[in-house]
Order: structure tokens, then sequence, then C-alpha cells
């Protein structure tokens, strides 16, 4: 569906201004309107830098896939990158769907492969966060004990009655020193458990 847009001159800063009060303000969240502007204000003033002018209708596929580069030499991580491309992209669909005419070769986004992402890579805890962890789960019975005035001076608060906390001791310990994943703690059942003492 095609907005009744006021006369909006061949400038991508005055496209990119109606796409972000018309698509943007108040559809998506601010934090996400602030991201979409900025990754397509870099890409104006890209534009403007290699070509000295920012007319819309002179933005062709060549000058996206440059970008694209210019952003992985700054050191941008592909994610970024992608991301950067995915605002461009949601831009010039809108702007084509408003006017067709506007792009004389199309959408120049269209057919520019975003970048490939690398494997994750499994990340360890430190050894101060592994402490701290073990730490904490030393501590689950008195962090689980009730509190409030009725329980206040007594030796030994009674723990909250869906708390389980040398449960959650033991998930995290056998998880730590197993490496077994979650699924296969979840369906961990007790006859299958050989305790030692």
């Amino acid at each position: 569906m095609t907005l009744a847009l006021p006369t909006i001159p061949d400038s991508l800063r005055a496209w990119i201004r109606h796409y972000i009060h018309f698509a943007i303000t108040g559809v998506r969240s601010p934090n996400v309107a602030q991201k979409v502007t900025l990754h397509l204000d870099r890409f104006q003033q890209f534009v403007t830098q290699r070509a000295g002018h920012d007319c819309v209708s002179m933005c062709i596929r060549r000058d996206v896939v440059a970008w694209q580069t210019a952003l992985q030499q700054t050191g941008f991580a592909p994610a970024t990158i992608n991301n950067h491309l995915a605002s461009l992209s949601a831009f010039t669909t809108w702007t084509h769907a408003q006017a067709p005419q506007l792009f004389p070769l199309g959408d120049p986004v269209k057919g520019v492969a975003p970048l490939p992402l690398g494997p994750l890579e499994p990340r360890a805890l430190s050894s101060e966060q592994l402490q701290s962890l073990k730490s904490l789960c030393d501590r689950l019975p008195r962090v689980y004990q009730l509190t409030g005035r009725r329980w206040k001076g007594r030796d030994a608060a009674p723990v909250r009655a869906q708390s389980c906390p040398w449960r959650d001791r033991a998930i995290i310990f056998v998880l730590l020193s197993t490496g077994v994943r979650r699924e296969e703690l979840i369906r961990l059942d007790l006859e299958q458990v050989s305790p030692h003492t």
C-alpha cells in the first residue's frame, strides 16, 4: 500500500527521514528505531562521501556492495554488517514500493548477499566466575530461607515451600563436573544415579 507522501526531493537524507517517520516511529521500539536511523545515516554519509551527492535515484547495487566492504574494513563484525544491510534493505524496499520510478535499475540492495557468520565459539567460565558460582551454590539454603518480621531473630528460618536448594546445587555441580547437556540432565532419573556417599 502506498502512502500519500508529500513531494520528496531526490535525496537520501529526505527519504530516510520520511521512512523513519512513516514506517519506523511508533511501529518499532525506540531502541530499534535508533539503530535503524544510525545504520541508514551511515549509508547516507558513505554515499555522499563516495559520490559527492546523496541522490536516491543514483544509488545502485555497486554502492551497497562498496558500503558493505567499507564496513568490513572499518572492523565491524559480520553480524553487525548484516544488521546494517537488513536496515538498508527494509528502507529500499519501502522506498521502491512508494516510488517505483525512483530506482531506475531496481532495488539496489536486492541480490546483495549477507556476510557468512563464523561458527559459534564455545565460551567457558573463567576461574573467578566458577568460584563465584560454587560459592553461591554453597549459600543456596540461606538464600532460599523465608524472610520477614515473623522469622527475624530466629536461628533457622524454614526455606520457601517450592525451593530445593540441595537439588539446585546438585544440578549445577553435575553440569560443571560432567559436561552433560541440559537435555540429558533434565531426563536424568534418581534411579540412574549411583552416588559414592
